[in-house]
């Protein structure tokens, strides 16, 4: 055709169609040419990369976008702070005495009420389900069991002699100072709300070893009179109570908890010939409620 490029193809499939061999590519089959493909090498290969370039940064967008809420949910984990004070409640105890050439068995010692008080710090994890979180703590408790005199029967065993007799049992005191380890702490949810995802009402229950630091007071059970000796003993701690939030970073809680500690303590005898030991098992029963701060 007149006045064309002179390097045009005519195909024989149709005679006004031609095609351009460079810098176009021409598709070839069994030496027949089918068509004029308008792009170059250059520009198909460029165009795949950039299409698969293109279908990465939409997976690392998707892949960002999916993270995103994960990340923006608010973390349920917690300290709690509180202060507490309540009354404590110390069963009869059995007293066991060794005196230089005698052993005296004292059942049944009544024990006076006392005040008791403390502070606590915890750490709450993130949920375990809907409904359930655990965690861990320590308590600092402060309380003080009294002897009162009294005469109560008591079993004497005097060089291999027994013999029931009774006893007069003057008083004694024991300041006791307990850090508690709650080495597993379980509150429940209830009454959630938007603004309080761990629940208004959190019934709640601690358990772990306690130590216990006992300053026991004497007054004139045993010669030289008044004296005082101090004791550390591991024990236990276990407690059950109920916490409401007026806040998100306030509330107030009841509790029920028990201790218990061996108390084992040795007195000078007259002159230091020897020593006066006294032995008891004090298990206490407190009643207590106070603020706890969450933050």
């Amino acid at each position: 055709m007149g006045g064309g490029d002179s390097n045009a193809t005519r195909t024989f499939l149709d005679p006004d169609l031609t095609i351009h061999p460079t810098p176009y590519v021409s598709l070839r089959r069994e030496h027949a040419y089918y068509a004029k493909v308008p792009f170059s090498l250059y520009q198909v290969t460029r165009m795949r990369d950039e299409s698969i370039t293109g279908r990465k940064h939409m997976v690392v967008i998707f892949v960002l976008f999916g993270f995103l809420p994960a990340m923006a949910q608010p973390a349920f984990a917690e300290f709690e702070f509180s202060v507490y004070g309540g009354t404590s409640i110390t069963p009869k105890i059995d007293l066991t005495v060794t005196l230089p050439q005698s052993n005296v068995s004292v059942p049944g010692v009544k024990v006076d009420n006392s005040i008791t008080g403390g502070v606590k710090i915890g750490y709450w994890l993130d949920k375990m389900s809907s409904a359930v979180s655990v965690g861990f703590g320590l308590d600092g408790f402060y309380f003080e069991p009294k002897i009162d005199r009294q005469t109560v029967p008591s079993t004497t065993n005097f060089q291999g002699i027994t013999f029931q007799n009774s006893s007069t049992v003057s008083p004694l005191t024991l300041e006791t100072f307990g850090i508690g380890i709650d080495v597993f702490k379980l509150r429940l949810h209830l009454l959630e709300e938007k603004n309080f995802p761990m629940g208004r009402l959190q019934p709640q229950l601690s358990i772990g070893p306690s130590v216990f630091v006992v300053n026991v007071k004497d007054t004139t059970n045993f010669a030289p009179n008044n004296q005082q000796q101090h004791q550390t003993s591991v024990g236990l701690k276990a407690g059950a109570g109920v916490q409401f939030l007026f806040t998100q970073y306030l509330g107030v809680f009841a509790e029920y908890r028990f201790t218990r500690y061996s108390m084992d303590v040795a007195f000078r005898a007259q002159n230091n010939v020897a020593s006066q030991n006294i032995t008891a098992d004090i298990n206490t029963h407190h009643l207590v409620g106070g603020l706890s701060l969450h933050f």
